[in-house]
């Protein structure tokens, strides 16, 4: 990161400091100790320049906010420091590769959520409800791309409310796996051959065990760059 920068941020946080504005002071701090590790590339992207720009355009409203506070706000510049922590974590992303893992969980996420809804279809999930998530998620899609709030909360609540469903989907189809009278049973149900419900058997189970383990990776990468979306 440029020295610059480091130093403007430097002084946000005396301003900040003098004026106990704790909260600000505290992600500012954040943004600060993010800022003096970012590498700058050789070949700097498009999308290193437009964060860049981004973030020096929040520090200089974060400044003119710090300068002009009142002693003792608390509250005061609160939303354009999250704006400058948000973009100094974004332009570490980027400049790292660290953007890819992001990346990669929003696949894991979308993943886990196709093969979760059906899964989930039958353990109870009535096909209403289905739909409606199937909607909301597909809506979302745009936002969370983006990285915007709305998208981030809604791919969440989705990977939650359908975990319980995989665990027992997981659960359950790996004991029926080892237990003939389940295999018998889940055959006269479909009206199949104890070899034929003893494969369904097996290829839910790998659905519902790659649903869960994609939901657990999506859930802990998102929980961990939560900041990248506002």
């Amino acid at each position: 990161m440029t020295a610059d920068i480091v130093d403007e941020l430097n002084r946000i946080l005396f301003y900040l400091n003098t004026r106990n504005n704790t909260e600000a002071f505290l992600i500012c701090s954040k943004a600060l100790s993010i800022a003096k590790k970012v590498p700058k590339p050789e070949k700097p992207s498009e999308e290193y320049r437009s964060i860049l720009n981004s973030l020096k355009s929040s520090i200089e409203s974060l400044r003119k906010c710090s300068s002009s506070s009142q002693h003792g706000d608390t509250r005061a510049c609160v939303d354009i420091a999250r704006d400058v922590y948000r973009y100094a974590l974004l332009l570490d992303m980027v400049s790292t590769s660290r953007i890819r893992r992001l990346v990669k969980a929003r696949r894991s996420a979308y993943t886990a959520i196709a093969l979760g809804l059906p899964t989930a279809a039958l353990f109870g999930l009535s096909p209403v409800a289905i739909a409606l998530v199937f909607l909301g998620v597909l809506w979302t899609y745009p936002y969370f791309v983006r990285l915007k709030l709305v998208g981030w909360v809604t791919v969440v609540a989705v990977l939650l409310a359908l975990m319980p469903f995989t665990i027992n989907a997981v659960s359950y189809f790996s004991q029926a796996v080892f237990s003939q009278s389940e295999i018998a049973n889940i055959s006269r149900e479909l009206g199949v051959s104890a070899g034929t419900a003893f494969a369904i058997a097996l290829v839910l189970l790998a659905i519902a065990a790659s649903s869960l383990a994609l939901a657990v990776y999506a859930f802990y990468c998102l929980a961990r760059y939560r900041a990248a979306f506002r």
